[in-house]
């Protein structure tokens, strides 16, 4: 006999009769939570090229490809990283344990696998993802530096980019964005000139 009764966090299960506790994590997670923005934001991008990469044959994930690439987003978000960390966070923190959805947590060979076999679909998921949120005005390309000035967030003292630098590379940075957006300058100014060319004065 199984019977489920929801108390506030937790749901309650009987199971041969004996009680059992397991997290409501719909009740724990607030509504404003990041991790339910993040997950709602990335519900938007399109997965088919990832599901492409799988096919019925052969060994697969068990967690489902769209829940791993949303571990994945959501764990550089909070600045994990590692596979050992991003295996961690999802057994042990709850906001985590709510974006898996059910879904088993992966183990550390399953996401190094996943960023090896996926890892052109997971480019084109993270450039969808940034488009997204240049969309929603949650980002934008105005400014790559300011008079080349150093600003260190969580960055470490070798992670900086200077002016030098950026103005070397820039013109691949512009070429391998126009590739993989699929843009091509072929008519002209490319519709992601005004982004990608700021004015002399930044560089100044």
């Amino acid at each position: 006999m199984k019977q489920n009764l929801t108390i506030s966090e937790y749901n309650v299960v009987e199971r041969n009769g004996q009680l059992k506790f397991t997290l409501n994590t719909e009740k724990i997670i607030p509504e404003d939570a990041p991790v339910r923005l993040t997950d709602a934001q990335l519900e938007k991008l399109d997965y088919r090229r990832l599901y492409s990469a799988f096919s019925s044959k052969g060994r697969n994930p068990v967690t489902d490809p769209r829940v791993l690439f949303k571990v994945l987003a959501y764990a550089s978000e909070i600045h994990i990283y590692s596979n050992r960390q991003i295996v961690d966070a999802c057994e042990n923190r709850i906001d985590m344990i709510w974006l898996l959805d059910g879904e088993p947590v992966p183990d550390q060979s399953t996401i190094a696998r996943f960023k090896q076999r996926c890892a052109s679909e997971i480019e084109d998921l993270f450039y969808q993802y940034a488009r997204l949120l240049e969309k929603l005005g949650e980002t934008d390309h105005e400014t790559v530096f300011i008079n080349g000035t150093k600003i260190e967030s969580r960055a470490g003292r070798y992670t900086f980019c200077w002016r030098g630098t950026v103005e070397k590379k820039l013109t691949k940075v512009k070429e391998k964005v126009l590739e993989q957006t699929g843009i091509k300058n072929t008519l002209g100014a490319s519709p992601l000139s005004p982004i990608l060319s700021p004015p002399l004065c930044w560089l100044s």
